[in-house]
């Protein structure tokens, strides 16, 4: 599957495998008839029926293996193409924000059409602010899902994944350059106040945005407080609280650019005193520490929310005996029967492996990033339990699917020498 690199391109392909799935469904039913038939006709024990009997056997896992593969692709597809759409509304809405800034100016004499200008200004940014922010996290879940599938059901998938990267690229330059507008304009409107007035606003200024940055960095402890062993829907609940905060963060830092600019600008007119200065610094010292946390967090709940992701598949298909390796009973009639078996049993193991490896990786990664003593406020007592059972069960599980394919290797082998034979006599 190639999902492509575009919304075009990429819904073609998702109709395409809507169309598949439906066609599958079809075919399900049909076979269904055909089985129906088959009891019927073994009533009777004819030869042509027991070999029937063994096509539709033969069909039906062909045919589960490819509904299987299908509804693998759209769970990949349709996160895609929700994700590409939204960047291209985004940029449109970028667009209408950034000619609003460039066409709306400060107007003397006018204060209250001034205030109603920066009150629109502001509910149009925060609006485009989130539906950023809320893309990037699409996109970022999006590639966290490609991570977790079989790297065989994409193709180009390194094109897929730089194509979701750009997108999340450009659209952090978008939020740095309505960041850098919205802090120019602000400053623009506040222009037409004398220096006391602009003093008082800095002062203003100043209290806000530290008190926002505290109240934060507070609720950022609060949030964090959890063992990152704990079960997949409390850390998916944090994570959901935390993704909550970022438009809040990136608010504030747009208020931190405007104070620092303002700030700035009253030293140019000669405005400075040594308390502003420390003001400066105080702010400065404690957004570059709030944003370095915020960073980390993000880090551990991704990868932690990943890792949980990865173990609740591996217990699906323990519940569910997907990680059962059967013992071979019988050699099958036909070779074509036997390479299906191999080949199922091959990407089905590919995928555990998988899913075991990722997991391994990712537990390991979030213990290395925190380190004790950590300023985090989380635990990782219960995630190292976890892991050392998930490697243990590796190596046990791994051990037997590697001898169960080497078998079908051998059963395969025989059942193609023995066509072989059959043609000689």
């Amino acid at each position: 599957m190639n999902p492509g690199s575009s919304v075009p391109e990429s819904e073609k392909v998702m109709n395409q495998y809507l169309e598949l799935a439906n066609q599958t469904k079809e075919m399900a039913h049909e076979l269904e008839l055909a089985v129906r038939i088959v009891k019927e006709m073994e009533e009777f024990e004819t030869t042509e029926a027991e070999a029937f009997s063994s096509k539709t056997n033969l069909l039906n896992e062909e045919l589960a293996t490819l509904n299987k593969n299908i509804n693998l692709k759209l769970e990949i597809l349709k996160p895609y193409v929700r994700f590409l759409k939204s960047s291209n509304e985004i940029g449109r809405d970028a667009l209408k924000l950034k000619e609003f800034y460039t066409s709306e100016h400060v107007q003397e004499d006018a204060e209250s059409k001034n205030e109603t200008l920066m009150q629109s200004a502001e509910i149009q940014w925060q609006m485009v602010l989130k539906k950023i922010l809320s893309t990037q996290d699409m996109g970022h879940d999006f590639l966290n899902l490609v991570n977790m599938v079989n790297e065989n059901l994409i193709l180009n998938v390194e094109n897929v994944v730089q194509v979701t990267e750009h997108a999340i690229a450009v659209l952090n330059k978008e939020k740095e350059d309505l960041t850098c507008l919205w802090t120019t304009w602000k400053l623009n409107m506040s222009q037409v106040k004398s220096i006391k007035e602009q003093c008082g606003k800095f002062n203003e200024q100043f209290k806000t945005t530290t008190q926002s940055l505290n109240a934060l960095q507070e609720a950022l402890r609060s949030t964090a407080a959890v063992d990152l062993g704990s079960n997949l829907s409390v850390l998916v609940e944090l994570q959901n609280k935390f993704n909550q905060m970022k438009p809040q963060f990136q608010q504030l830092n747009a208020e931190v650019e405007y104070t620092l600019k303002l700030s700035e600008q009253l030293s140019s007119k000669g405005a400075s005193d040594m308390e502003k200065s420390e003001k400066v610094s105080e702010l400065i010292h404690l957004h570059k520490e709030i944003k370095e946390r915020i960073e980390t967090y993000d880090e551990i709940f991704n990868k932690t929310v990943k890792f949980h992701h990865a173990k609740e598949q591996l217990e699906g298909l323990i519940k569910n005996r997907g990680l059962e390796v059967p013992e071979i009973k019988e050699v099958p009639n036909d070779t074509s029967h036997a390479k299906t078996q191999l080949n199922n049993a091959q990407e089905k193991h590919s995928r555990v492996r998988q899913l075991y490896k990722l997991a391994l990786m990712l537990g390991m990664d979030i213990i290395s990033t925190v380190q004790h003593p950590n300023p985090f406020n989380v635990s990782v007592k219960n995630l190292r339990r976890q892991l050392e059972a998930l490697e243990s069960d590796s190596l046990s599980w791994g051990c037997k699917a590697d001898k169960y394919e080497e078998e079908l290797s051998h059963v395969l082998h025989f059942c193609t020498t023995r066509d072989e034979i059959h043609e000689v006599w």
